[in-house]
């Protein structure tokens, strides 16, 4: 790694993650868990794209 390339690489910032505060307050069982992706009920939440992009995707495709 030439020096140039090392400078840069420790001149760049790592991501930050932002983690809502959160109460836990019950939980899934372990089969509903998988299903899920948490056993955390209120770390559910499902992503559903926008209608737009979905309709522009499938026109896309032809």
């Amino acid at each position: 790694m030439s020096q140039d390339s090392l400078e840069w690489a420790q001149a760049m910032k790592l991501a930050r993650a932002y983690v809502r505060p959160q109460r836990y307050t019950q939980r899934f069982d372990p089969l509903e868990g998988l299903k899920n992706g948490t056993i955390f009920p209120e770390l559910v939440s499902p992503y559903t794209p926008p209608a737009e992009t979905s309709r522009s995707h499938e026109e896309a495709l032809g």
